[in-house]
């Protein structure tokens, strides 16, 4: 019977194209990271005065630092960004209506929005 320990040692990983001559075959090189987040460490220069902001707003809200700030902000931008691309798809398309058309989908959208209230 073998052993697990000894079935991974008599297994031989395929050979990766592009690999350099300095490897054996069967050699691989890993590199994993084994993390609980998905967030990624960064770094980004903001002037003194907005970190100053930043860290008055977040013991506000009775937090240490203003990644969570940061993360909110690029959040909203983010989807405003996706907000103005979608508005300008739409403008693209002005003008494709006949009038009719036009003139049918004004009146629906009248009606939809008498209901709202």
């Amino acid at each position: 019977m073998i052993t697990p320990v000894a079935a991974r040692m008599a297994f031989k990983w395929p050979q990766p194209q592009g690999m350099g001559p300095s490897r054996q075959p069967g050699e691989v090189d890993m590199h994993v990271h084994a993390c609980q987040s998905r967030r990624m460490r960064t770094t980004v220069e903001i002037p003194d005065e907005q970190r100053a902001k930043l860290l008055e707003l977040a013991a506000k809200r009775g937090e240490k630092g203003f990644s969570s700030l940061i993360q909110e902000a690029l959040e909203l931008y983010l989807q405003g960004q996706q907000r103005h691309q979608a508005v300008e798809r739409a403008r693209a398309l002005q003008g494709t209506l006949r009038a009719d058309e036009a003139d049918e989908l004004e009146a629906a959208t009248k009606r939809i929005r008498g209901r709202w209230r």
